[in-house]
């Protein structure tokens, strides 16, 4: 008899051996909560794959509009004809994205309303980008210089846009977050009923059956509750063959791929996605929490601020993705250089930004000059034949010598920046 009751027999072989009445409400139980789990899955599936898409979709646009803007600009300071080609293949990219994203925004009105106005502003970006490039003789002509003006203010005000469909796919995430928690209250109360009405019906194997049916269920509704509070890392691992194990496994199925999920959002929100460091928003909050950490416990904090001498001479000579192979490896040169906890984040374009915890003046020129010979040392990769070389500038500032509010410290960084680039490039300045 005792054999009856070990996890390597089927519900039904021991039920029946038990009690008949015990077997149907178990059975529909167990049904339910699988399709619950898997009803779960699939909502999520479908939230996450839709946010990933505009959020994806919304990055690229954001870079091909800055791009397609720069040529234009680039074109009436210096007037090199290959600005058109530059232009050409980032308004390419911007309008197929426009594209690609009004053909999934029919069942999200706000979000398209949105995406039209970003849609005929950048109308208006193209018409008076083609003016502009079209245009013989750019370099000082004032008319040209008016219409750059014009569409810069064009630019500004897509950015808003932009961010507040950022902001509606983040509330749409939240959303559904809850009602994937609703769908686990569900599957909880089903859990508990289920359980009760069975102990009911033979309350003299409550013992047995606790062992072998209401204690693994318990268990999975903690775990659900741990889940269901954020615990995306609960595991139950259970070593069983029957129908409860099988329910065991879509469980942690789901938990790994909640998991995962969590974890891509979290990177999406915070990565920039070339060169896989931190982007300009999470420095803005990391360098917060720092310099209030700092005003705490009056410790050290430096600001190094890093630009890449001439990089858009490398994009003109050597194409993009020469240029982006060119961000990713500076970027994997600095991440090996730094400790763990300094934190190393795209600031826009070919500009970085090194934020160092309790490291005085002196510590942030050491690490900045070490940085500056390495990348000088440093060959990036091989382009026509030849080998690509690069130089960095970078400013320091430090709190609380050169400031005590972001502001300060960052603008203090950028003009020691500024005054190494001025100053021949390829060198390191600190404010004093």
């Amino acid at each position: 008899m005792k054999s009856v009751f070990r996890y390597r027999h089927s519900l039904r072989q021991r039920f029946i051996l038990t009690a008949t009445m015990m077997l149907v409400p178990l059975a529909t139980l167990i049904v339910i909560q699988y399709s619950v789990f898997n009803s779960t899955i699939t909502h999520l599936n479908n939230v996450i794959e839709h946010s990933s898409f505009e959020l994806t979709n919304i990055k690229q646009l954001q870079q091909a509009i800055h791009m397609a803007v720069m040529a234009p600009n680039d074109y009436i300071v210096h007037g090199n004809v290959n600005e058109r080609e530059n232009y050409t293949a980032s308004s390419d990219k911007a309008t197929a994205t426009i594209n690609n994203m009004l053909k999934v925004m029919a069942e999200h009105p706000d979000e398209l309303d949105l995406l039209n106005q970003v849609d005929q502003l950048w109308r208006q970006i193209e018409q008076k980008a083609l003016n502009i490039l079209a245009t013989t003789n750019p370099v000082g002509n004032n008319a040209m210089a008016e219409e750059m003006e014009s569409l810069d203010a064009l630019s500004e005000q897509i950015a808003p846009i932009l961010e507040q469909m950022f902001n509606i796919v983040t509330l749409e995430i939240a959303e559904e977050s809850e009602d994937a928690d609703h769908l686990r209250n569900i599957m909880i109360i089903l859990i508990i009923g289920g359980t009760s009405i069975s102990a009911l019906m033979i309350l003299w194997l409550t013992r047995t059956l606790a062992k072998a049916v209401v204690k693994p269920i318990c268990c999975l509704k903690n775990a659900a509750n741990r889940v269901g509070d954020g615990d995306y890392s609960t595991c139950l691992s259970w070593d069983r063959l029957d129908e409860i194990g099988e329910l065991s496994k879509s469980f942690d199925a789901m938990t790994e791929y909640l998991e995962k999920a969590h974890t891509k959002l979290e990177l999406l929100a915070c990565q920039d996605s070339l060169t896989g460091i931190l982007n300009r928003r999470e420095f803005d909050r990391r360098f917060s929490n720092e310099l209030s950490r700092a005003v705490r416990y009056k410790h050290d904090l430096s600001l190094i601020m890093i630009d890449i001498d001439l990089f858009k001479q490398v994009n003109d000579k050597h194409g993009h993705l020469t240029g982006d192979y060119v961000l990713q490896t500076f970027a994997t040169l600095v991440e090996k250089t730094i400790r763990d906890i300094d934190q190393f984040s795209r600031y826009g374009g070919e500009e970085f930004v090194l934020i160092l915890p309790e490291v005085g003046r002196e510590g942030a020129r050491i690490l900045a000059e070490r940085i500056r010979t390495l990348v000088e040392g440093t060959s990036f990769g091989e382009a026509d034949g030849e080998p690509v070389h690069i130089t960095i500038s970078a400013g320091i500032a430090c709190y609380p010598n050169n400031g005590t509010s972001e502001k300060e410290i960052i603008d203090s960084a950028d003009k020691m920046l500024y005054q190494a680039k001025h100053s021949g490039r390829n060198r390191v300045d600190c404010a004093d």
